[in-house]
């Protein structure tokens, strides 16, 4: 399993915010709902990926990681989880990262491709696909990007959006040659504040050798 920056293990267990939609005002009774959406969030958050994602074979030594994309309540702003991560090099790691957020924003061209992944594409499960194989997604499908395009690593995965109350599940496999820690964006409009801001919509992906 891959190992978060705090040193607990990832085990399958991403963890729901909330879908964006309309912005709460931040009142107590508000922040009671979210802190109650957020540990009901913590309880299936990983079962609803790992229903959701389509059966991938994977060969053995594959380690998966598991990410969420979900509007924070508590921040409002939009927010990948976990955003700091470490791998292992040289090893696939299959992502699958489940998204709630039902908006979309459209992307310049160049980042609606699959780059970087094994065999250039990705894997899209949602309300209305069922594993379907793409090598890019249309400019205005797309939620969110996870995207490195520093130093040797150039990785660009397109997220589509979810189909309104149905996440959208995403799976690809990465391997990361030699070790270093890489700054990943969402290359999306979606929240300038998120975009700014490390640990919303940037983050760093820590590649270690075993």
């Amino acid at each position: 399993m891959a190992a978060r920056e705090d040193g607990t293990t990832l085990n399958g267990s991403g963890l729901e915010r909330r879908m964006r939609g309309p912005r709460p005002a931040k009142s107590g009774t508000i922040l009671m709902i979210g802190m109650v959406l957020l540990v009901v969030g913590v309880l299936v958050g990983g079962i609803l990926g790992h229903v959701a994602a389509p059966p991938l074979v994977t060969s053995a030594g594959t380690e998966h990681l598991y990410l969420s994309v979900a509007y924070d309540p508590f921040t409002g702003l939009d927010e990948y989880f976990p955003a700091n991560f470490t791998v292992p090099a040289n090893t696939p790691i299959l992502f699958t990262i489940t998204n709630y957020d039902n908006g979309t924003n459209v992307v310049p061209a160049a980042f609606t491709q699959v780059l970087g992944t094994q065999g250039g594409t990705e894997t899209v499960t949602n309300g209305t696909a069922s594993g379907v194989t793409l090598s890019s997604v249309p400019a205005d499908a797309i939620a969110h990007t996870f995207t490195i395009d520093s130093g040797p690593v150039h990785l660009n995965v397109p997220i589509p959006a979810a189909q309104d109350t149905t996440p959208t599940v995403v799976s690809f496999t990465v391997i990361f040659t030699g070790g270093g820690q890489f700054v990943w964006h969402c290359m999306a409009p979606c929240d300038m504040d998120a975009m700014m801001t490390p640990g919303f919509m940037t983050g760093t992906v820590t590649v270690v050798n075993p």
